[in-house]
């Protein structure tokens, strides 16, 4: 600008430009650019995880139903399999039943069997079927 000399002084001029002004006004501007930056990147993220966050939460309400599908069907399989294991449980009762009534049946068939003398005729009949079979056996070795 002009220069004004007083005393042989000569004085600076008014609006200079020196290099500390120069360094602060870039990194004034850096700062500025940097906090931009880091705004719109934060808006971003914070975006990006509210949509993450809704997905997430239809995921999570999917599967929730998923399960309670899974659950009802797997309840469905056990009352099934109770009224099945009631059905089996109750034919091996009367299968045990019956098998106790053949068995005194047997027991007092047989008791009133021997109660009564043996016949003669069915003796002979028998001793006659052993002495066969004594033969046949004896005559293989």
């Amino acid at each position: 600008m002009t220069e004004e000399k007083t005393m042989g002084i000569t004085r600076a001029r008014t609006m200079e430009w020196n290099l500390n002004t120069v360094i602060q006004l870039i990194t004034l501007a850096g700062m500025c650019i940097g906090g931009v930056t880091i705004w719109v990147d934060k808006s971003r993220d914070i975006e990006e995880l509210q949509n993450w966050r809704g997905g997430h939460e239809t995921l999570h309400k999917d599967r929730l139903a998923e399960v309670k599908t899974n659950e009802a069907r797997v309840e469905e399989r056990f009352k099934g399999l109770e009224a099945d294991s009631r059905k089996v449980a109750s034919q091996v009762d009367n299968l045990a039943y019956r098998v106790t009534v053949t068995e005194q049946t047997t027991t007092s068939t047989a008791s009133a069997r021997r109660a009564f003398a043996p016949c003669p005729i069915s003796q002979s009949r028998t001793s006659r079927a052993r002495a066969s079979s004594r033969d046949r056996s004896s005559s293989f070795a």
